[in-house]
């Protein structure tokens, strides 16, 4: 298939400062999120984190991590039908924030070797975004924190722990 328009030479673009932190504090808190996210299937198969099952079980991608959460979750809180939903909500909720995560950290910040806004290049599908705002990473960061603490706080004192135990 042809190329109907001309390539593009672009600019490699470091952000701001400012904006450099807001995306250090999205890793971490994925980091936090991905942990969670083992915990979680810790939790759903009831063993310890010292287990060897543990790390066989939760030494993957998050894709995987949260596959293996649906796929646990629809057996073990087969009866539990509001939690089993709650959970599987707050599993498409860490998909969506992690795919947000990714295009950030994984995508090409540049612009126009000619000039013009810094925009930001999905590898995944190769669109161009506009560079996302401060205020734009600080509310992905603030979703993700709120997410983990969701769940974890349901793994260990919430509905999921008494829909386990």
């Amino acid at each position: 298939m042809a190329r109907t328009s001309k390539a593009v030479m672009i600019k490699f673009y470091m952000p701001s400062p400012a904006v450099t932190r807001e995306v250090g504090k999205i890793v971490i808190r994925h980091g936090h999120l991905d942990y969670v996210l083992r915990l979680t299937i810790k939790s759903l198969l009831k063993i310890s984190i010292f287990d060897p099952l543990f790390k066989e079980e939760t030494d993957k991608m998050s894709s995987t991590l949260r596959a293996r959460i649906k796929e646990l979750a629809s057996t073990k809180l087969a009866g539990h039908k509001d939690v089993l939903d709650q959970l599987l909500a707050q599993i498409d909720c860490a998909e969506k924030l992690i795919e947000l995560r990714n295009s950030i950290v994984h995508g090409v910040w540049s612009r126009n070797k000619t000039g013009g806004a810094v925009k930001l290049r999905d590898t995944k599908n190769d669109k161009l975004h506009p560079m996302p705002t401060v205020k734009q990473l600080r509310q992905a960061e603030r979703d993700i924190d709120e997410l983990l603490r969701e769940l974890n706080r349901s793994r260990l004192n919430g509905k999921l722990r008494q829909a386990l135990f």
